[in-house]
């Protein structure tokens, strides 16, 4: 079942998980990657999110430098080889096409002779003794098999790994828990089609207004995509089982084509692709060695155990309340200390994207695909210390 035995597992391939078993594997580990779909990259991928947030500072005119470097910039720079930095508001992202950046990770992880890559896969118990995972169990297509990795790496998003080892964690109850997204990606908008930003929300809401359709789009924004006549509409709704019984891709052919019958710029658009499902903004956060807080992202605060910078807005996705933003201090950053990557009890379990110790505002910054892709890399570089 596996080719080698591992010195580190890392549940879940979205993009924090393969920077984390590339580092790794890149400086001579045996890393095997375990993902339980039957593809690679996650919510970026498929999730159809179509923008790299969490890249660059925050104002001015022009992005300027990378904040993290290493996987996230290969990333980054592959991306630009067909796309360009756009300015939305107050932030910078990177449009990019879900299929280009599958490509890209696929090509990230094949070159690594010691990664080996686990698809439909899942850790399905493990063994604690004195605050080590010893024995765990794997469950795949082809059977089951028993593995003592040296250190294992939980990014799975919801901290499924440190659930099932028994870490601790907070999870927020349901009217605060952070509503959860569908996309759908549109190609055949009008050339020029700049205001689309701005018109969408105002046309939804008149239109749910005058229940030319259902209060389910309400909050829908729509950004642009990698070229002129593409872009994207997402869909936000409550992480709740109703939501999840929802035919989405029905639902948003249906907004398509009441925005279509309401701005000339959408008149010959179609829907090219969609997310494989709802995908969740927020899950467990694990508790770690520190637990970053909003006012440690609002004040722009430095650790001198920094791990990864973060500079995106704490973007709230609000049930009944929609979507609301708090911002670092223009042109400064905050830092992510490596005590976060750190799961509070465990000697050889770190995290990594979306399940690292922060709190529910905080989360809200460091839930976004660049900053997932570096805290990805320094828990690979990590594991990497604990094993030599």
């Amino acid at each position: 079942m596996l080719k080698v035995r591992p010195d580190i597992i890392v549940a879940g391939a979205g993009v924090a998980g393969i920077a984390a078993a590339v580092a790794a594997a890149r400086r001579g580990c045996s890393v095997l990657l375990v993902e339980k779909s039957g593809m690679i990259g996650g919510t970026a991928t498929g999730g159809a999110v179509g923008a790299l947030c969490g890249l660059f500072k925050n104002g001015g005119d022009s992005p300027g430098e990378l904040l993290n470097v290493g996987i996230v910039e290969e990333i980054a720079l592959a991306l630009l080889e067909t796309s360009s930095v756009k300015k939305i508001g107050k932030v910078f992202t990177l449009p990019y096409s879900p299929k280009q950046l599958l490509s890209v990770l696929e090509i990230l992880c094949s070159s690594e002779s010691n990664l080996q890559v686990m698809l439909n896969g899942s850790i399905t118990s493990v063994t604690v003794n004195d605050g080590v995972i010893g024995v765990l169990e794997l469950a795949a297509d082809i059977g089951t098999c028993n593995c003592s990795p040296k250190v294992l790496i939980d990014a799975t998003g919801d901290g499924s790994l440190s659930f099932l080892a028994g870490a601790g964690y907070e999870l927020s109850p349901a009217g605060e828990l952070q509503m959860a997204g569908f996309t759908a990606a549109l190609c055949g908008i009008a050339a020029g089609a700049d205001s689309l930003s701005l018109k969408i929300p105002f046309v939804i809401a008149k239109g749910i207004e005058s229940a030319s359709i259902a209060e389910f789009f309400r909050y829908t924004v729509y950004y642009p995509g990698t070229g002129a006549t593409e872009g994207f509409l997402k869909i936000s709704l409550p992480d709740c089982a109703d939501s999840y019984a929802v035919d989405l891709p029905l639902q948003a052919e249906k907004l398509l084509c009441f925005l279509a019958g309401q701005l000339t710029e959408l008149e010959n658009a179609s829907i090219a692709t969609t997310s494989k499902r709802l995908f969740s903004r927020e899950g467990r956060r694990i508790k770690g060695g520190y637990r970053l807080s909003a006012e440690d992202v609002l004040f722009g605060r430095k650790f001198p155990d920094a791990a990864v910078k973060g500079a995106w807005p704490m973007e709230i996705w609000t049930p009944g309340r929609g979507v609301s933003y708090r911002y670092p201090p223009d042109g400064d950053y905050y830092e992510i200390p490596a005590a976060c990557l750190k799961a509070d009890g465990f000697k050889n379990m770190l995290l990594a994207g979306r399940c690292i110790s922060v709190t529910h505002e905080a989360l809200a910054s460091t839930r976004v695909i660049g900053i997932c892709a570096a805290l990805g890399e320094q828990a690979g570089l990590e594991a990497v210390k604990m094993i030599i």
